[in-house]
Formats: structure tokens, sequence, C-alpha cells
């Protein structure tokens, strides 16, 4: 089977809640995807939500976004604290440090977790997508999809 990007309950894990993880899960949840959150480092994925919140804020503020919108984008983001949360992800996005050995470490991890048709994104800018893929079992599921930063 192959995942539906399309469908209206895709769930999106977000993996790295630095600068680009917090803005990727913004975009992604802005766009009203069911967003999950992870960070390693504890206090990171609280921190990535009280500054999305702030980037909200701005935009309430220049009247680019309702309260109410802000608020229900600010809903779709959902704090996990364990690989296991994400296992009903249909897209998974890695945006943790630029590090090969870490990338595979987590894709490794995360394939035995999630569903066989789950696709598996890294965010990287300077290392190979194929080599990232390499750690995986199933690496035709793994692809490159990179934001700008800041990802909003």
């Amino acid at each position: 089977m192959v995942v539906n990007l399309s469908k209206s309950n895709l769930v999106v894990a977000v993996f790295g809640a630095g600068t680009m993880g917090r803005g990727i899960a913004q975009v992604c949840a802005q766009a009203g995807l069911i967003t999950l959150l992870f960070d390693s480092r504890d206090g990171a994925v609280g921190e990535a939500i009280a500054a999305i919140d702030r980037g909200l804020e701005g935009l309430v503020s220049k009247g680019r976004l309702t309260a109410v919108a802000k608020q229900n984008v600010l809903n779709q983001v959902k704090p996990i604290h364990s690989f296991d949360e994400a296992k009903n992800a249909d897209v998974v996005i890695e945006a943790i440090v630029e590090d090969l050995h870490a990338k595979r470490e987590l894709f490794r991890v995360l394939e035995n977790c999630l569903s066989r048709d789950a696709v598996l994104a890294t965010n990287t800018s300077s290392l190979s997508v194929t080599e990232v893929a390499a750690a995986c079992e199933r690496s035709e599921r793994v692809g490159g999809l990179h934001f700008f930063n800041p990802p909003p």
C-alpha cells in the first residue's frame, strides 16, 4: 500500500525541535496537518511550541492571521516523548543535527516503529540522502525534503 499524501487526516512527525524543526512543524500545522513534534533534549519541544506561538502572534498583530486561526495551528502541534508515539505517522521529517551517523541511527530506529508505508524525509542540506537512506531496509521510502531557513 502507498500512503495517500493528500488525505485529510495526514499525520506528520517532525524529529528535531530546533530552528528548522520547529519551523517545519509550524508550516505543517498551518497547512492543517496533525503535526507530532519530538526532540531528544528535555524542554526543547516546549521551547519550540512557545517560539511557534510567538511567531504566529506576530502574524496576528499584523492582521495576517486571526487569533482563532493561531489557536487552531497551535492545536495541530502535538508534543511526543518517544519514537513509539509516532507509530501512526504517515510522513516523518527529520531535522536533527547535521551528522550522518545520527541521521542514519534515527531512521534505522524509526523504520522499526512506523508502518511499512510511512515516508521518511531528511531535511539535510549537506549530506547525501542516499547515504542517510542506506541505514534503512527499505531505502526507497526515504527522500530529501529540504526547507530553507526559516521554514515559515
